[in-house]
């Protein structure tokens, strides 16, 4: 190996969409604690304005993400091997750079299906001992619906609201024909049944109530 080639540091590779589909069921691409926990920052901060704004008034304001953040524009991810014995058979290794340190270190699929340091057999050596409570935690956040305190100026506003829907709207502001028909006489059809007038009602509003009667 020469001198040039020892020295060079490792390249950054384009993966294809046919790489994870190559490897589908076998490794999976997650995003690295940093990244998740740097989300999961900006998405309680968020939450915690959504809840002070609806206690406020009422009324839940739209998710406002900051996507610039590197988070979202330089994301770091990592790669899961979910089948380690698949995924390294026999005595093949899986080789980490480390650009801190430059050094490599080989990691093989251990018995409990972890992928272990192969300079130290312990069980503290796990490559990925990522806890899946990080992620669910991310998701509950994002799902998460802001509801008025209890108490709050925002909790009184919504149950004024919800009675004066129950109540439902005055007359005036029912439709037209609403008004026509309520306000109308009835007369017998001849068959014993009763149907409303169209007096003091325009002619279209009188086509709307014979249409109404067929």
């Amino acid at each position: 190996m020469s001198e040039r080639a020892a020295s060079a540091k490792p390249e950054k590779l384009s993966l294809t969409c046919t790489v994870p589909s190559g490897l589908d069921s076998f490794i999976a691409f997650i995003g690295s604690h940093s990244t998740i926990e740097a989300l999961i920052t900006m998405v309680q901060l968020d939450n915690r304005r959504q809840q002070a704004h609806i206690d406020a008034s009422g009324i839940a304001r739209p998710r406002s993400l900051d996507f610039l953040l590197p988070a979202f524009t330089d994301p770091k991810y990592e790669l899961v091997a979910l089948y380690p014995e698949h995924f390294l058979l026999g005595k093949t290794f899986l080789m980490i750079y480390n650009q801190a340190t430059a050094s490599c270190t080989n990691y093989v699929a251990a018995n409990d299906r972890h992928i272990r340091n192969a300079q130290s057999g312990g069980p503290s050596a796990s490559r990925h001992s990522y806890p899946h409570e990080v992620y669910d935690n991310l998701v509950d956040l994002l799902y998460w619906r802001p509801v008025p305190a209890e108490g709050s100026p925002g909790a009184v506003k919504v149950t004024k609201a919800q009675a004066k829907r129950r109540h439902g709207p005055q007359r005036s502001a029912r439709p037209r024909s609403a008004q026509i028909l309520e306000g109308g006489s009835t007369k017998d059809d001849g068959n014993g049944e009763y149907i409303p007038t169209t007096f003091g009602a325009t002619p279209f509003q009188a086509m709307e109530l014979r249409c109404w009667r067929r």
